[in-house]
């Protein structure tokens, strides 16, 4: 469900997303497959995403007042297959607030019209599974190279008022191209 609503933050939530043109551009003799999700344009470029910091970030749900995060981000490039890559920065112990990672985490991308960026902010568990306490995901022909925030979400599609990373984009030419 985070990734269909972040395909839908292209234009605001509402509407219709039309498929990309090669996808809706074969005969009968042609068929979609997940290895030929790639369209003639050649766009391969490489996104390095850098998580700096992170602010506010929510507790999760029924822990006490005295409960103190570790946070982590993961961090996905959703699409086709040949995109498709998770990484994540290390556990921030006991700081909820304002924990800084200062990651940086590089992916390639040939299929723009596909692929959704996709961050999860986790608490880390000693003693059970990590829980997802914030996530955002937004498709990959949407971001702004630079600084920026990202206002996180809850997991059923909620704004988190002040939770808040903090992030480094910049977007190159991919070296298999030249």
């Amino acid at each position: 469900m985070q990734l269909n609503r972040g395909l839908f933050e292209d234009n605001g939530g509402c509407g219709y997303v039309l498929k990309p043109d090669f996808m809706r551009e074969f005969t009968s003799e042609t068929r979609i497959s997940p290895a030929r999700l790639v369209p003639s344009n050649n766009w391969h470029r490489t996104v390095n995403f850098k998580i700096l910091s992170g602010f506010c970030l929510p507790k999760k749900e029924g822990d006490g007042t005295k409960s103190i995060l570790d946070p982590f981000v993961q961090v996905s490039m959703v699409g086709a297959p040949q995109d498709k890559k998770t990484v994540r920065t290390k556990v921030i112990n006991n700081n909820g607030f304002h924990p800084v990672w200062n990651e940086e985490f590089r992916f390639s991308v040939s299929c723009p019209q596909l692929a959704l960026l996709h961050l999860e902010v986790y608490d880390h568990e000693t003693t059970q599974s990590d829980v997802v306490i914030a996530q955002f995901c937004l498709p990959v022909r949407c971001i702004q190279e630079g600084y920026r925030t990202v206002q996180l979400k809850t997991v059923g599609g909620e704004k988190l008022e002040s939770a808040k990373l903090y992030v480094l984009v910049k977007i190159s030419q991919d070296p298999r191209t030249n």
